[in-house]
């Protein structure tokens, strides 16, 4: 279990303006939902394989906890052979989304961050996320109607499975 996101102040690698509560809530929970839906399924990598998406969740949750993420870390979080990995890194830096920076340490070391843009786009998908959740919840009054006031949606059995 990762401990609470510790909200990092760096102008260089933190976006501007900082997140505010609402994204930081819905970012978090997206990241979330990526681990336990692999942590459920246990063969997710072979079923559900995004790895453009792992590497910008993977960096978005690494960027909240102002944490630093390797290539090579960056590649194992993809799901995907290292070689596949790396050529999802490169077209994510193509679509500005990402961006390479050397490790002033270790000069053999290379690090990716989310771009100005990538953080852009993820703060965008944060508040459309934000907008279904408020609209299904909206909608989840005439549901609990809809079903005598349980708030279950009322499912028929299907015809031909075996329950």
């Amino acid at each position: 279990m990762h401990a609470p996101i510790e909200i990092r102040r760096d102008a260089e690698t933190f976006p501007q303006p900082p997140l505010t509560r609402s994204e930081i809530s819905v970012l978090s929970s997206l990241v979330a939902a990526r681990r336990e839906r692999n942590r459920r399924f246990a063969n997710g990598a072979k079923l559900f394989c995004d790895p453009a998406w792992d590497i910008m969740i993977d960096l978005l949750d690494a960027g909240m906890r102002g944490r630093s993420v390797s290539i090579t870390g960056a590649c194992g979080a993809s799901g995907v052979p290292s070689t596949t990995a790396l050529r999802y890194v490169g077209l994510l830096e193509q679509e500005d989304l990402i961006e390479r920076a050397s490790d002033e340490d270790d000069g053999r070391r290379v690090f990716l961050s989310l771009t100005a843009r990538g953080w852009a786009e993820m703060r965008a998908y944060a508040a459309w996320m934000a907008k279904v959740d408020t609209e299904a919840d909206e909608r989840s009054g005439a549901i609990g109607d809809a079903s005598g006031g349980r708030g279950r949606i009322p499912i028929a059995p299907s015809a031909g499975i075996d329950g």
